[in-house]
């Protein structure tokens, strides 16, 4: 049970300690006196998001810290021991939220600095708070199949259904992923193929090139040393006409000078002759195969085609291979996923049936007592109706689920979530918390002005609804309502008082004369009270 209540320095709240007790507490107030500075400590101990407007203005920080009572809570310990919490038998619990005002918020577990995550963890094992807001939640259908769900403790088969539903999304995904790469590959696979034969046919070995570079070279030069004894032939080759111009000086050959030229002359010519035989042996040894070179030059002229084209040709043929190859894996790997998909769509089925037959029998069973706590909250005739139609397969199965109330004898029953009174919604959520409360085992229930939009002998039934389920837990409640707060076994006035120039929040504890008194003001000051039973007469 939560002992008591530590406020510091949290909107009109200087320093306030709060003590409760066990059975049904009450905490009541003028509006505006700061009950809702206590509700927001309570969810900060939740794990709720710190806001640093809430810090008191002038200071700094400001933190709330609870003590709670947890020898008979087992969960509770377990919980603690997994995470390494330490704790001593019969002592108290320690929550601490601190603020601060240009900062990060901290929290402490039995003043140790733990996560924010952890406390949010640890706190729906000691309290469950119901609030206004969470009233008018009850209109979405989201929300009223987790409360079915809930009811019927179906956890056993909704953490399958989300890790199968999730197995099967992911591989659906893969499916679709390797589908669309297999279209790319047949879009592609004319291209591949078409490309990969080019490399092919050219049948390049390894170290073909280099080879026939160096055979290139060689028959390259063997060319051109080739072109210049042809040249040189072809000027040899002029002897005849060169000797037919030397007789031409035959008229003055007996002239000294000519005589002396025309015997060089000659001799020259005779030695021309003599060296174009040797040039002719000289070219007999030229080894050069015409059609090897062209050979050579138009493969590597193949080569250096593909190579512009493709780059490494070797690299790029194996890549090839490798696509196409490729294909004929996808497609074993699409038979493969396929058949698991199928496998997990027959173990989902088998789930979800099974799910929504249960939610079909609970649904039943809820409907009944739900009814059975509206008429006994003053709504006689009203029938609480639970729809279940089939929908589209999710992660919470294949069921739609709508709560309807027909409100009076006779009258067609309406959809919460389009029709119901905030009335109505408040006696629905009370109704459901009711009977989640005689189930579930959580020791601390706060209920923060559930009863709004309920008055007179209904929100009489109310508070002694609350003060029965008080006897088997903690129960804290704000109200407005004098008819709930009498039934309280423990009576908190929430005040406000101007104290030098500043206005502070006070939280006392009340007396059977001062709880009189704050009944009879929350009445607007009947003066006709039953002193001994504190309910307001004639």
């Amino acid at each position: 049970m939560l002992k008591s209540l530590i406020l510091k320095n949290l909107a009109l709240a200087k320093e306030i300690q709060i003590a409760f007790e066990d059975g049904f507490n009450i905490l009541t107030g003028e509006t505006g006196a700061g009950k809702t500075v206590l509700t927001y400590a309570l969810n900060l101990l939740m794990g709720q998001k710190a806001n640093s407007q809430m810090v008191r203005q002038g200071e700094s920080s400001g933190y709330v810290e609870a003590h709670f009572e947890i020898d008979s809570l087992l969960e509770v310990q377990k919980f603690l021991t997994h995470h390494g919490i330490e704790f001593v038998e019969n002592e108290y619990l320690i929550l601490k939220r601190e603020i601060v005002l240009n900062g990060k918020s901290k929290s402490f577990l039995n003043h140790s600095l733990v996560p924010s995550s952890l406390i949010r963890s640890l706190s729906p094992h000691l309290i469950e708070m119901a609030s206004q807001n969470e009233t008018q939640q009850l209109r979405h259908e989201p929300v009223q199949l987790n409360i079915l769900d809930l009811f019927g403790r179906h956890e056993k088969w909704l953490t399958p259904l989300k890790a199968t539903y999730k197995q099967l999304q992911t591989l659906q995904s893969e499916i679709d992923e390797l589908s669309s790469e297999k279209a790319h590959f047949e879009e592609k696979h004319e291209l591949y193929s078409f490309q990969l034969n080019e490399i092919q046919s050219l049948d390049l070995k390894q170290g073909e090139e280099d080879e026939l570079f160096s055979e290139y070279r060689l028959l390259a030069t063997s060319q051109e040393k080739l072109s210049a004894l042809n040249e040189i032939q072809s000027i040899i080759d002029q002897i005849p006409s060169f000797q037919h111009s030397i007789n031409s000086l035959n008229p003055w050959k007996d002239q000294k000078n000519i005589k002396e030229l025309k015997q060089d002359l000659t001799s020259a010519s005779n030695e021309l002759i003599e060296i174009s035989f040797q040039l002719s042996s000289v070219k007999n040894e030229c080894d050069l195969n015409f059609d090897r070179f062209d050979e050579i030059d138009k493969r590597l002229s193949s080569i250096t085609l593909l190579k512009k084209k493709y780059g490494c040709l070797q690299s790029k043929q194996s890549e090839l291979e490798k696509k196409l190859e490729s294909l004929d894996t996808l497609d074993d790997l699409l038979l493969s996923k396929q058949a698991e998909i199928s496998k997990l769509n027959r173990k989902l089925e088998e789930i979800e049936t099974q799910l929504s037959i249960s939610r079909i029998e609970r649904a039943d069973i809820l409907e009944k007592q739900v009814t059975k706590q509206l008429q006994d909250l003053n709504m006689n005739g009203a029938e609480f109706i639970i729809s279940r139609t089939a929908k589209e397969r999710s992660g919470t199965g294949i069921d739609q689920i709508s709560f309807f109330l027909a409100a009076n004898r006779g009258e067609k029953a309406a959809s919460l979530k389009e029709r119901a009174s905030g009335g109505e919604l408040s006696r629905i959520f009370f109704a459901l918390k009711s009977l989640f409360a005689s189930f579930e085992e959580l020791p601390i229930l706060i209920f923060d002005e559930v009863d709004a939009n309920i008055g007179g002998e209904t929100a009489t039934i109310v508070g002694e609804k609350l003060k029965e389920l008080g006897k088997s837990r903690q129960v804290i409640a704000i109200t407005h309502f004098p008819q709930v707060a009498k039934q309280a076994d423990y009576h908190l006035k929430v005040e406000k008082r101007e104290i030098d120039q500043r206005t502070l929040t006070y939280v006392n504890a009340l007396n059977k004369e001062m709880r009189q008194e704050e009944l009879l003001r929350m009445l607007g000051g009947n003066p006709f009270i039953d002193r001994d039973k504190g309910l307001p007469i004639g």
